[in-house]
């Protein structure tokens, strides 16, 4: 059965029903719009554009630097370009931690680094990414003079999701783990015993102090963080909003934080993203017409830099998409018909 025309039915139906959401849930007045996007600063535009992919550029580069540190021989060029599937496929794929399970397969596959590196390595780098984002949080809110009650309300998602990254993080070194996750992967042909103590010692070199990559790692995580501020501040002046750098941190890079915890997923969070983003910008000051018309153009921002990138590279790569959707799927039904047997 081809599917291309029930996918793009299926996308226009989306498209509909996501304008008549914020239409009818903001107020949006269609006339104004119109006039907002003729007067488009396109300058400002495109270099939105190009700090959104520069911050995937460098979040890239925070997950390449962490993987050389235990395996010297990973190719930054497939790196580069699983990371960029990964993220746009997140678009297809509704499911938390898709993007970071497609990362590990396509590394592991198409590269030599063994899947104890690969998975040590993607964890380490969360967790560094949401330490980051905790402080530079707590820096912005302190000099920005936003309600201690909406301060909480950032802090606490912040707070949750390093926890549970620390509980993930060392979740793969205990046993039990290893003797669960290999009994689903034998059904693959393929067997994960002594997996945790590799896990370990992949762990282990990997925060070794000792290894200037460990900081560059970092760096570069911040490096993102302002990356994605300057983003916000650019996308904001193609619309002449003013919008300065700590609110925009705030808006346009702590938000994930939330984004990250909350159970209910969309692809690519559509919909979920930009309500939670104008609730949060009105809290920080800009109006409801600006704070919509914010996240509006960030969606279209990152739809237009990010996923047309997807075909060329899965093509660079020779990962044809509408296998790896199937065996994503099967993978899904195998395990459902799994747990509701067991």
């Amino acid at each position: 059965m081809k599917l291309r025309p029930y996918i793009a039915i299926a996308t226009i139906i989306a498209s509909l029903l996501y304008l008549i959401f914020f239409y009818l849930a903001f107020n949006l007045d269609l006339n104004e719009l119109l006039l907002v996007i003729g007067q488009l600063d396109l300058r400002y535009l495109m270099l939105s554009m190009l700090l959104r992919l520069s911050s995937l550029f460098l979040h890239t580069i925070t997950w390449y630097l962490l993987l050389r540190i235990a395996c010297r021989e990973v190719p930054l060029g497939k790196v580069i370009t699983i990371v960029l599937i990964a993220v746009a496929i997140e678009f297809l794929i509704p499911i938390g931690g898709a993007a970071e399970a497609i990362k590990v397969l396509l590394i592991t596959q198409l590269t030599s680094t063994p899947s104890s590196i690969a998975l040590a390595a993607l964890l380490m780098h969360r967790q560094l990414i949401i330490l980051t984002t905790l402080i530079t949080t707590l820096i912005a809110i302190y000099w920005t003079d936003i309600p201690w009650s909406a301060s909480i309300t950032i802090i606490l998602p912040i707070l949750g999701l390093f926890a549970l990254n620390t509980v993930v993080l060392l979740t793969p070194s205990h046993p039990k783990f290893e003797t669960l996750v290999d009994r689903l992967v034998r059904r693959f042909n393929t067997s994960l015993a002594g997996f945790s103590n590799q896990y370990k010692d992949s762990l282990r070199s990997i925060v070794d102090l000792s290894k200037p990559e460990l900081y560059m790692a970092l760096m570069a995580v911040v490096l993102e963080k302002i990356s994605n501020s300057l983003y916000g501040v650019c996308l904001g002046a193609s619309l002449s909003i003013h919008i300065d750098i700590l609110r925009s941190l705030l808006a346009f890079d702590s938000i994930y934080a939330v984004i990250w915890l909350l159970p209910l997923i969309t692809p690519g969070n559509l919909g979920i993203f930009e309500t939670i983003q104008i609730l949060l910008l009105k809290i920080l000051g800009i109006t409801s017409k600006s704070a919509t018309l914010l996240a509006l153009t960030n969606r279209v921002v990152m739809v237009v830099a990010e996923y047309p990138l997807l075909p060329p590279l899965s093509a660079y790569l020779g990962i044809h998409l509408k296998q790896l959707a199937s065996n994503v799927s099967e993978f899904l039904r195998n395990n459902k018909s799994k747990y509701r047997n067991s």
